[in-house]
């Protein structure tokens, strides 16, 4: 259900770097890599600080890590 795609466009909206959201975060570099490639699980506390670093709306939150189907929720 995770959409790198939509992924990739937010962390460009940000204009932050990878290392950058790692340090806010508190996730690991690799780790995250690993996690927006899609190799690697997202765990809630995971989604909810990328959401806050990134400025995610819920909307967007919902479209990048639980699919289409809770967009309008």
């Amino acid at each position: 259900m995770y959409n790198k795609d939509l992924m990739k466009q937010a962390i460009k909206e940000s204009g932050m770097t990878i290392r950058a959201i790692s340090a806010k975060t508190g996730i690991k570099y690799e780790t995250l890599r690993r996690k927006l490639h899609g190799r690697n699980p997202w765990f809630l506390d995971e989604v909810g600080e990328i959401s806050r670093v990134l400025r995610l709306t819920g909307k967007e939150r919902n479209e990048i890590f639980f699919g289409p189907e809770l967009t309008d929720q």
